[in-house]
Formats: structure tokens, C-alpha cells, sequence
């Protein structure tokens, strides 16, 4: 319904997955996406999501490991909130410097 000129009354209902415009440093990071909640409706009902995904789960024993693994291809707590507060964490974090 967004960019268009009619809007359907069912859709103020609903929850949409939406894909904003990737003008923040955040969102550009994360690739993000939001959930878009109508009014009046039930917002126990699944989103309708025109993609299929998977869910993985992942044991526990095994975080501290993938964490490395995605530091090493670049991707870590400053990369994905790029924020001065948490660069400054991960650097106490990596260094293990007194927080």
C-alpha cells in the first residue's frame, strides 16, 4: 500500500514486512527490515512475507566459535551498530580491557 494512492481498508489491519530506504548507517549494517503493525487487529496472526526462510538454531557451545568466524569475514558488534558506543565496546570487548 505504500507509494500508492488507494489504500485498502483490510491493510490497516494487517502486519507487513517493510524494507526501508537504506539512508541510515544502522540499517545499511544490518540490510534491515521492520514489522509494520496495523490497528484493530489481531497481532498474534503471522506477517504475510512474500520470501521463504529458514530457521537455524544454534547450539549454545558453538557461539563463541561462529563469533570469531564472523569477525574474521568482517562482521562483529561495530559493523553491525556502528554507533560510537558500541565500537567503543567491541574495542574493550576485543582487547579485554576493563568496562
Amino acid at each position: 500500500p505504500h507509494f500508492q494512492n488507494v489504500i485498502d481498508s483490510k491493510d490497516i489491519e494487517r502486519v507487513f514486512c517493510v524494507k526501508p530506504m537504506f539512508d541510515n548507517p544502522r540499517i545499511i549494517r544490518q540490510s534491515g527490515a521492520f514489522f509494520l503493525y496495523g490497528i484493530n487487529g489481531d497481532k498474534s496472526k503471522p506477517a504475510s512475507l512474500n520470501f521463504s526462510y529458514k530457521v537455524y538454531i544454534i547450539n549454545k557451545a558453538q557461539k563463541q566459535k561462529i563469533r570469531k568466524q564472523l569477525e574474521a569475514l568482517g562482521i562483529d558488534k561495530s559493523t553491525l551498530f556502528p554507533e560510537v558506543e558500541h565500537v567503543a565496546e567491541h574495542i574493550k570487548d576485543k582487547y579485554h580491557l576493563p568496562k
